[in-house]
């Protein structure tokens, strides 16, 4: 039987402590990096979810513009931003910027509908198509300080 000294194990005590420290502060990084991105994606989330949800709210107030009298919105200029409105009691289509949460922005543009001989429909660049005047194409926006989301319908005037 050979015994061996205790001062050739010395060592083996300080690498193993650096070899742990090591790893913590590796895994206590990568941690960190991954909760942190988590938190930014959740944001990113939350603020897309809010610009579709608004959104939608303006495309079904234009909607409700639209039941009240067709002429709110066919009176419009066509390819110019509009803006909503939005009072406790009122609706309205106005020209001051609607910010909402002190971070979005909502806009919308009011476009033609051209339809073929048919009633499809298409292109305003197709051949012997003619515009519908009793149709609109509704273009509402959503913006915030990174990015735009945006809704289309087409809304008819049904008498």
């Amino acid at each position: 039987m050979c015994i061996v000294p205790k001062k050739y194990f010395l060592g083996f005590g300080l690498v193993e402590v650096l070899i742990g420290v090591s790893l913590v502060t590796v895994i206590g990084v990568y941690v960190g990096i991954t909760v942190s991105q988590s938190v930014q994606v959740r944001n990113e989330i939350i603020d897309n979810t809010n610009k579709v949800y608004l959104a939608e709210e303006g495309y079904e107030i234009i909607r409700l513009l639209r039941d009240e009298n067709w002429s709110n919105l066919s009176s419009l200029s066509l390819n110019t931003p509009y803006h909503l409105q939005v009072a406790t009691t009122t609706l309205a289509i106005g020209g001051s910027s609607e910010i909402i949460d002190n971070k979005y922005s909502r806009n919308f543009l009011v476009q033609s509908v051209y339809r073929d001989g048919s009633g499809n429909i298409v292109a305003s660049t197709t051949s012997g198509s003619a515009v519908d005047t009793d149709t609109l194409n509704i273009f509402v926006y959503v913006r915030d300080s990174n990015s735009t989301t945006s809704m289309q319908g087409i809304l008819a005037n049904f008498p």
